[in-house]
């Protein structure tokens, strides 16, 4: 196998762009008389287009414009503007220019290439033991980090809704989840609660829904009246 074409990025003077459009494939047989390989490639004859213009130009345009026997220069133009090329060819130049800086990047990303770095940054003084360290404590300061955001997320929900929402877990581990579509109205009277605490649901229910999505906050006293009704609801199912 081997490829013949390739695209130039204007970004990457020494770069050309290969791709599986530039490719082609043939069979060698040895032979053992000459005792060489003797190539036998069942598509011998190529298109003069398609090695004057490379795979990925050749097959990006159209049968129809490869007949009419246009020239090299008008078939280029063609491409060019395409409305592909036209709108998103320079985002591919940047981006095969990105992807080919992050390769080099790595490849040269070896011990001496990591003491560079920390050069430039004035931190070439440390040595292997102490980076060890300065990564570890990073890694718990990422932990906890991210446990404070967690719990702070959480804080701003309101006391009632952290409320239902623990009601909500402990009925789904009965096997009565709460649907995608599914309002807290609509959620809650499904429940299969008890008919003679029914009251309390629909207590908890109005409670909830009034300072929830009305403009006044909960006072303590209705909270304490809405986690007493969580506790018999909680407990309470046929």
């Amino acid at each position: 196998m081997g490829l013949q074409g390739g695209k130039p990025n204007e970004l990457l003077p020494d770069y050309i762009s290969v791709t599986e459009a530039d490719a082609h494939s043939w069979t060698e047989i040895w032979d053992e008389q000459k005792k060489v390989w003797v190539r036998m490639d069942p598509t011998e004859v190529v298109a003069p287009l398609r090695l004057e213009l490379g795979g990925q130009m050749f097959h990006s345009l159209p049968e129809e414009a490869l007949r009419a026997g246009l020239q090299r220069s008008e078939l280029e133009e063609m491409y060019r503007s395409s409305w592909i090329q036209k709108y998103f060819g320079s985002v591919i130049l940047y981006g095969e220019f990105a992807a080919i800086h992050w390769n080099e990047f790595l490849l040269k990303y070896d011990k001496k290439g990591q003491k560079d770095f920390l050069q430039s940054l004035g931190l070439g003084f440390l040595n292997s033991k102490w980076l060890g360290l300065i990564s570890v404590l990073l890694l718990i300061s990422f932990f906890f980090w991210r446990r404070y955001w967690s719990v702070s997320n959480r804080s701003k929900y309101s006391r009632q809704r952290r409320l239902f929402e623990k009601l909500e877990r402990i009925w789904a581990r009965r096997g009565h989840s709460r649907k995608a579509t599914e309002g807290a109205s609509t959620y809650l009277q499904r429940l299969p609660i008890k008919s003679s605490r029914r009251h309390v649901l629909q207590e908890f229910l109005t409670t909830y829904e009034k300072y929830e999505y009305g403009p006044e906050e909960l006072p303590d006293k209705e909270f304490n009246r809405l986690k007493e009704a969580f506790q018999v609801l909680k407990e309470t199912h046929q």
